[in-house]
């Protein structure tokens, strides 16, 4: 799995992930996306494991 991150600053911001099935984590991923951010925890494994991590 690799992370890519591009700053752009006059570019319209977009978040895309290359999976190989919908799974809890992109479906996480999305709706954190969707909400635009507003939330203080979002997914993300830890090794094998699917965690929350919290903003505060």
């Amino acid at each position: 799995m690799k992370f890519k991150l591009l700053i752009e600053p006059k570019k319209e911001e977009l978040v895309q992930a290359q999976v190989h099935q919908e799974n809890e984590f992109t479906n996480k991923l999305k709706l954190f996306v969707l909400t635009n951010g507003n939330s203080n925890q979002i997914a993300a494994y830890d090794d094998k494991d699917l965690i929350a991590l919290s903003f505060d």
